[in-house]
Order: C-alpha cells, then structure tokens, then sequence
C-alpha cells in the first residue's frame, strides 16, 4: 500500500472513530498557504487556529486561540531535520489561567528508506525524553513492500504492550491482529488484555474476541478498542510526515495535542 493510500484510509477512519465535531467555517490565506483557520459548533466561533511557516514553507506552529483569552490556550512547535523531527505540544487552562493541562513531545525516527520507524512520546517538556532516557509511549512499525504490516506499542515498564499484524486484500487494510498485555500490579506480571481480530471494510466492521469467543459490532466498543490499544495514535502519526495539509488536518480532526 503507497503512503498515499494509506494516508487517504487514516483520514476516512479517523472521524469514524473520534467523532470529530469540528467545522471548519473560513480558511484565511496568504501567498498561497493557510495562515489562520476559524472552528465554530453550533453556537457560533468557538477559536481559530494561527498558523506559522519557516522559510522552507513548512508548518512550525499552530496556535489556539478562544473568543475569551487574549493568549494562545494551545501552543504546538514542529521543528524539522529533513523531515518533521519533533513535535511538541503545550495546552492551558482558559480563560482566567496560564496553568498547563497538557503536555506532550513527540520524537519522529526513520528508517533508511525514509518510512516512519519509531515515535517516542513523553507528556513533559521537549527534553524530558533524552534526559530521562525513557518513554511514556514508544510505537514501532514494520514494513513489508512499503506497507505497514505490523505495531508494537509499549508503555513504560509497568504498564501496557500491544502487538499488533496488519493484514491487506486489494491494497486496504482488511484485517488488525490485536494482542495486548496489560502489567498487573499485585502480581508483578504482564497479563493477557485484549487477543483477536478487527475486521474493517472502509471502516471497522466487527471485532472477533478470541478469550469470550464472541463478536463485537457496536461503534463504540470499536472505537474504545483503537483509543485504549493507542492503535488510533499509531496510525495518526503517520498523516503527521506527510506535509502541511495532512499536519492540519490531523490537529482539526483531534483539536486537542498529538
């Protein structure tokens, strides 16, 4: 599956499984690139988004503001090394306070083949991650032929790690293999979470739990199965290498942090 493919799979599942709310009302440009965005629901403006590029013509920063705070309730920094290298995000409380909500760096490592190897997230400040020497997420993909074939998603070392095979019919995505450890902390030991199949046909279809036996349909149990699994970050982050559109698009349809 090219990275095009792939990317225009993510972009159809991605409202499908967070219910994206936001709307896009205007769009202001300048010498052919996107410099401010406007959001609103239903009970008019709700912020916009002000959007920085380097010299390259490259997104540095997207900046959130609300019809009530003067200051940016969320700050997000991309810098680059060739392709997007970090990515950190900073959000506030609004509109009576500075103090932080959130958090999180993200750093992006690539294979020789320039495919997104590994992304390593910490919910601290940019340097915690070299600091520290350790993660609070680590995904990992694999390829075969240029396509993702399989994630391994890690947490810290007392916490969660999921395997996960990724199968394709027609050049899509036909079929994930979930199986998920979550660690126990009376037993000190890593035990059997999540093990089976989700089956999608443009969107998740159905999923085959191996321990009950039994199939799941319903969208929401779907849907917790991605966000829990951190499987829905997996792919999300592979829009994030694709340039300024897919940058902007993946912060829209999340309108939160990476």
């Amino acid at each position: 599956m090219s990275n095009k493919k792939i990317l225009l799979y993510i972009l159809f599942i991605i409202p499908f499984l967070c219910c994206a709310t936001y709307t896009p009302v205007e769009k202001i440009y300048e010498d052919n690139k996107i410099v401010k965005i406007i959001i609103r629901d239903k009970n008019g403006v709700t912020g916009w988004y002000i959007i920085n590029y380097d010299t390259n013509n490259r997104i540095t920063g997207l900046n959130k503001y609300t019809p009530y705070k003067n200051t940016p309730i969320t700050k997000i920094k991309l810098q680059y090394r060739g392709k997007l290298l970090t990515s950190y995000t900073i959000s506030s409380t609004s509109p009576g306070s500075d103090a932080v909500l959130y958090q999180s760096t993200h750093i992006f490592n690539y294979s020789s083949t320039n495919n997104l190897r590994r992304v390593d997230i910490s919910l601290n400040k940019p340097a915690s991650i070299k600091q520290a020497g350790t993660t609070f997420i680590r995904i990992q993909y694999t390829y075969t032929n240029k396509s993702v074939t399989g994630l391994y998603i890690t947490g810290d070392a007392s916490s969660f790690k999921v395997s996960c095979t990724i199968s394709y019919r027609k050049n899509t995505i036909d079929t994930i293999a979930i199986d998920e450890k979550r660690y126990n902390t009376a037993t000190k030991k890593f035990e059997q979470g999540l093990k089976g199949t989700l089956y999608i046909d443009q969107t998740p279809k159905y999923y085959i739990d191996e321990i009950t036996s039994s199939k799941i349909k319903d969208k929401n149990k779907l849907a917790s199965i991605y966000t829990e699994t951190y499987i829905q970050d997996a792919f999300n982050k592979l829009t994030l290498i694709n340039g300024n559109e897919q940058i902007i698009d993946y912060f829209l349809l999340s309108d939160n942090s990476l």
